[in-house]
């Protein structure tokens, strides 16, 4: 009996963790959905520097 009930508070145990990750993340999501367009645009800008860079090197 004490088996099952060890059993039982781990899954509620896991159920509340679970939750409460799940609460957590869809806080979070706002900010990452805002800032993915934002790395994407600064990592576009250093392609085109690093371009421009080796451009003016092999032409120098």
């Amino acid at each position: 009996m004490s088996c099952l009930h060890l059993r039982s508070a781990s899954t509620t145990l896991f159920e509340r963790l679970h939750r409460t990750i799940v609460d957590l993340s869809s806080g979070f999501r706002p900010f990452t959905q805002r800032a993915r367009p934002t790395l994407s645009d600064r990592i576009a800008v250093l392609r085109q520097t690093f371009r421009q860079l080796t451009f003016h090197l092999r032409r120098g």
